[in-house]
Formats: structure tokens, C-alpha cells, sequence
């Protein structure tokens, strides 16, 4: 795996996207170039900053319910045609 490869797929390797093999790919190429170990150490702490820094809000049982009554008529909607 070269530099441009691993940049690209830095955001799926990060966020547990990728397949085993691209991953252990991605973790041969952090261990031996230093310059992409740093991008990478750089772009997790900052997903993990953003992370922290974002509130979570936790919708109501209410709005549950209404979605999935929403998906259900939909679903019954597109089985009938």
C-alpha cells in the first residue's frame, strides 16, 4: 500500500468500515511511514474532538413511533402496487 492509498481510505479504516485485510494493510503502512502515522494520530483526534464536542440529543418515544409508523405505511403502500 503506497501513501495516496491509504490517505483515500484513512476515513473507512478510522470509522471500522474496511475489510480485514485492507485494514491490516492500512496498519503495515502506518507502522512503516511515519508521515501517514501522523495524519492518521491527526485525523482520529480530531473525529474524537468533534466527536466530544457534539451533543447528543435522544429523540422522543414519541417521534419513534411516528417513524415507524411512517416506514410501515410506506412499506404496506409499496407491497400493494
Amino acid at each position: 500500500m503506497n501513501c495516496e492509498q491509504a490517505i483515500k481510505l484513512m476515513d473507512g479504516y478510522l470509522d471500522g468500515e474496511l475489510d480485514p485485510i485492507t485494514s491490516q494493510a492500512i496498519e503495515q503502512h502506518l507502522r512503516d511511514c511515519g508521515h501517514c502515522d501522523q495524519a492518521y494520530k491527526t485525523h482520529g483526534s480530531l473525529i474524537h474532538a468533534i466527536g466530544n464536542a457534539t451533543p447528543y440529543f435522544k429523540a422522543s418515544a414519541e417521534l419513534r413511533e411516528r417513524i415507524q409508523s411512517s416506514l410501515r405505511d410506506e412499506t404496506t403502500e409499496h407491497a400493494v402496487r
